[in-house]
């Protein structure tokens, strides 16, 4: 494949990404979902598995999982974000957290308080490191994760 026509198949690939971002705020979801799993696939096709244009995608397809109900299918994706940003980014860094944060949500709203205790207090650990003090997520990370903890022991 030339590098022109990868980069047209990464342009389309943006804009299916731009429209199913549009039909899941219209609550769209199922049609956003499939949009989103398209320019998945070109992305993993012409990126390779493990890059970071991958690993968003793979975000935005968690969230929209999430928001039409499959929280099974969402929990996968982010935790292969996870994955995907760790290799990339390493262990520490913020956009790490910030799907972690996402993933410890999700568990929460589905009552899985261990999972969304260990997954929020690692975004948590990686959000008060250095300059990340300031963090927009770090304070619903904090009390997300004391709400987990309550929940759990009860």
């Amino acid at each position: 494949m030339s590098a022109t026509s990868s980069q047209a198949l990464l342009e389309v690939a943006a804009d299916r990404a731009a429209v199913a971002a549009i039909l899941d705020a219209r609550g769209r979801h199922r049609e956003a979902q499939e949009r989103m799993r398209q320019a998945l696939w070109v992305f993993e096709s012409v990126l390779g598995p493990a890059h970071y244009e991958v690993a968003m995608t793979l975000d935005k397809l968690a969230a929209i999982a999430n928001r039409a109900g499959d929280s099974a299918q969402a929990v996968a994706l982010y935790e292969r974000a996870v994955g995907i940003k760790r290799r990339v980014l390493g262990s520490d860094h913020a956009d790490v957290a910030v799907t972690l944060s996402d993933l410890g949500a999700l568990h929460l709203s589905a009552g899985r308080f261990g999972e969304a205790e260990a997954a929020l207090s690692r975004a948590v650990a990686i959000l008060e490191r250095g300059s990340e003090r300031s963090h927009p997520s770090l304070a619903s990370c904090r009390e997300n994760r004391e709400l987990a903890r309550a929940r759990r022991r009860r």
